[in-house]
């Protein structure tokens, strides 16, 4: 495997990246570590914020949206309800601005979400993105059959199968595909995935989706913007995806919550045959050297005063002390 210095940039691959503000302290990650790992320009598209910290090889793209805007210095918006809607509601920008990069120079993209921490053989995927459909992007595939969340999605009931329990149900009906329009593939996570130019007209598709506000007013009947992306998958009936070996999914990360955890955590990556506990997609210790990234936030939480209301916060400084040490580690085990 060929490491960055050894490597030679092509011109035409490039990554991209998108997030607020809110989620800026993750996005450093990936940033340092696609320095550390890969020679390929960045596109990092940022939300109502340019930040100014110096990476290599990162474009800077600064996106506007006067919603957000509004609901930030209000607390109101006729589209955002509270925070989590926000958070929502940025996710649905995501699809409009994987369309600006698609009008770049670049004809190969990989796009990441901000909680990946790349590993070294991350260039990989555009190997493996150019011998697959190329009209559609390639997800890897998600861990189980149907998303799951907040107690819904199961489509299995006393009954039998019914799909229509599924999360992605409303959607598809909403646009028209339950009677036919759809063949159902085994759901797809999108942490990360491979595009190229000939899928623009799928992500026009989606960024209309996205941006109708009907879809985003009724964002509790599905999936954030990846139950979009699988309904359109289907739709067109794209089979193609990565094995989900090839990410280390995180779950819970938020219990990672000191350096000592951290190290137990890489610890058992390396010599536990069960795999670390929070991992969810655990295939042996060879994983976390052929793996192309982890999945998962890594924050320390402390509830509010009220802890009955449940809500949670993180400090922004620890967290961000954990997630350099996690990116540390990340880079100590290549």
């Amino acid at each position: 495997m060929l490491y960055p210095q050894e490597r030679k940039m092509d011109s035409k691959k490039c990554y991209v990246l998108f997030c607020d503000k809110k989620y800026f302290y993750l996005m450093r990650n990936a940033l340092t570590l696609l320095e550390k790992f890969s020679n390929h320009k960045v596109l990092a598209y940022t939300v109502n914020f340019l930040p100014t910290e110096p990476f290599k090889n990162v474009v800077w793209k600064r996106v506007d949206d006067q919603n957000l805007l509004e609901y930030e210095s209000t607390g109101k918006n006729h589209l955002i309800k509270n925070e989590w809607g926000k958070t929502m509601y940025s996710c649905f920008l995501k699809a409009s601005a994987v369309c600006e990069s698609l009008d770049t120079d670049f004809d190969e993209f990989v796009y990441l979400d901000v909680d990946t921490f790349p590993l070294k053989n991350v260039d990989d995927i555009f190997i493996l993105g150019e011998s697959k459909n190329h009209t559609c992007p390639i997800l890897p595939r998600y861990n189980w059959e149907y998303m799951m969340y907040g107690g819904k999605g199961s489509p299995f009931t006393d009954g039998g199968y019914d799909e229509s329990q599924t999360l992605e149900w409303w959607l598809l009906n909403e646009l028209g595909l339950t009677d036919g329009g759809h063949e159902r593939h085994w759901y797809r996570s999108s942490c990360f995935f491979y595009y190229n130019k000939k899928s623009k007209p799928f992500w026009e598709e989606a960024s209309s989706i996205s941006s109708d506000e009907n879809i985003i007013k009724n964002q509790d009947k599905f999936f954030t913007d990846e139950s979009i992306i699988n309904v359109l998958l289907w739709k067109y009936r794209c089979a193609d995806f990565f094995e989900n070996n090839s990410v280390i999914h995180i779950s819970n990360g938020d219990q990672l919550d000191s350096t000592s955890k951290i190290d137990q955590f890489f610890d058992d990556l390396k010599s536990s045959k069960s795999g670390p506990p929070l991992v969810t997609n655990w295939n042996g210790s060879s994983q976390c050297q052929e793996a192309w990234m982890f999945h998962g936030k890594i924050s320390k939480f402390f509830w509010k005063e009220n802890i009955l209301s449940g809500d949670r916060v993180y400090s922004e400084s620890l967290a961000r002390t954990l997630n350099d040490y996690f990116v540390y580690k990340s880079v100590s085990i290549q």
